[in-house]
């Protein structure tokens, strides 16, 4: 990964990009090397760029499961409680110096009535945001605020939290 974070500096701060240790000189480069691993690699532009740029960031993950598809892949309940165990569990047994914590915080997930779903997948994850709570730099989780919009929520829509 390192070498795919390299040849993001190469195209946005070429004449650094072989230092031995490189990092975003503000948030706006981190930006903009963002955007380029995105637009250049599809793992990233998937998972939500999650990067070891040494920039302190809450990441994000969205993910989807077809129950259409489901019912071809022979994707069980099962299956699906497994998933769930691992996502909540994902840092637990894999700590590192670099991740040491690093830790799921909350899973949300909305499960519809039919296999086709009632409503488009953005649609619902807009309901799902996080804030900051102050302008002063950011220390820790409890600097966050989870917002999760229930109300309203389409006919055949169940929101499922855990964590």
């Amino acid at each position: 990964m390192n070498e795919q974070h390299r040849k993001a500096y190469r195209a946005i701060r070429p004449a650094d990009a072989d230092s031995k240790e490189l990092k975003p000189k503000d948030a706006a480069e981190a930006q903009e090397l963002t955007r380029w691993m995105c637009a250049n690699f599809f793992d990233i532009r998937t998972f939500g760029a999650v990067m070891t740029t040494k920039v302190n960031t809450l990441y994000r993950m969205d993910g989807y499961i077809s129950a259409y598809l489901a019912g071809k892949t022979g994707f069980s309940e099962d299956d699906l409680s497994v998933l769930w165990e691992a996502l909540m569990n994902l840092f637990e047994h894999d700590h590192s110096a670099s991740r040491g914590q690093m830790a799921v915080r909350k899973l949300v997930a909305f499960e519809h009535s039919t296999a086709l779903g009632q409503a488009p997948a953005h649609v619902l994850l807009e309901r799902v945001s996080v804030r900051k709570k102050t302008d002063a730099p950011a220390r820790s989780f409890s600097d966050y605020e989870l917002v999760i919009d229930r109300e309203g929520l389409p006919e055949g829509v169940e929101l499922v939290e855990r964590g």
